[in-house]
């Protein structure tokens, strides 16, 4: 009787790890997508990932976009494709908040 109870609510919270992993999937994907290379930072030829906190509210619309380490020549360009990408983020069932590292790289 008590597996009865518990497989419902591991198979549910299963189901909510797998989608959430599918939403951050679709969301670092996007970002990347709208990822523009600072023109000042590619001539000084600065290379480096940016570290990004924010959160996604359940409509996708983000906030309190907040740079935790990064070059000061590529922090904006990380905000803009946030928000930029924002406009396509998946809906989710409830607010998340991610940190993500954003690779800027020269080749």
């Amino acid at each position: 009787n008590i597996l009865s109870f518990i497989l419902p609510d591991l198979q549910f919270v299963l189901l909510d790890l797998i989608s959430l992993d599918k939403h951050l999937e679709q969301i670092r994907s996007l970002i990347n997508q709208n990822v523009k290379y600072p023109l000042k930072a590619k001539k000084l030829s600065i290379e480096g990932i940016v570290t990004v906190k924010f959160k996604i509210n359940e409509d996708g619309t983000v906030e309190n976009i907040t740079i935790i380490d990064g070059h000061k020549f590529l922090q904006n360009a990380t905000i803009e494709a946030i928000e930029n990408a924002s406009k396509s983020f998946p809906k989710t069932n409830q607010s998340i908040e991610i940190q993500i590292p954003i690779e800027y790289k020269l080749i």
